[in-house]
């Protein structure tokens, strides 16, 4: 058995492209190579936007916060023994929401237990980055996961954006 998940799999995530627009999609492939026997809750996948933002706290002091202002979550797999030497291929799509412009400029976590405590002083905080990862959930382990950036890019009036 690999120690706490070090060495336990891989992940290979491939994006069909590394772009998408409002109301598009995200789309691709993850192969899963495992190394080492494990009880694992499952294979899970997330898109997500995140932003820094800077808070003034109960005392008045600065501190740097990443807030998640958008989030998606599937389940490529169940709960289960992944074997030595089992290698799978998952196929996963996303919706792009057509609105996701609106996250442009939000500075409040929209996902559970993730608050902000404090006041956001900068005023839309820092650029919104888009991500997809991978994940074999493993509790109480280090996480074998991969993790890649995506862009979100609005379409030409009239003209389909990619992946569209």
């Amino acid at each position: 058995m690999a120690f706490f998940g070090i060495g336990a799999g891989k992940f290979d995530l491939q994006l069909s492209h590394t772009e998408a627009s409002p109301g598009g999609k995200i789309q691709g492939t993850v192969v899963m190579t495992i190394n080492s026997d494990m009880e694992a809750k499952g294979v899970i996948i997330d898109f997500w936007g995140e932003r820094k933002v800077q808070i003034k706290d109960e005392k008045g002091k600065l501190r740097n916060q990443t807030v998640v202002v958008y989030k998606q979550t599937k389940t490529l797999d169940e709960e289960r023994l992944y074997q030595k030497e089992e290698s799978k291929t998952y196929a996963f799509s996303f919706d792009v929401p057509p609105d996701i412009g609106g996250y442009e400029t939000s500075t409040t976590s929209v996902v559970p237990g993730g608050q902000i405590y404090g006041e956001v002083i900068a005023s839309g905080g820092g650029p919104l980055a888009w991500f997809v990862k991978v994940r074999l959930d493993m509790p109480f382990s280090f996480e074998v996961s991969k993790k890649q950036q995506i862009r979100i890019v609005a379409a030409p009036s009239g003209a389909p954006g990619p992946m569209q």
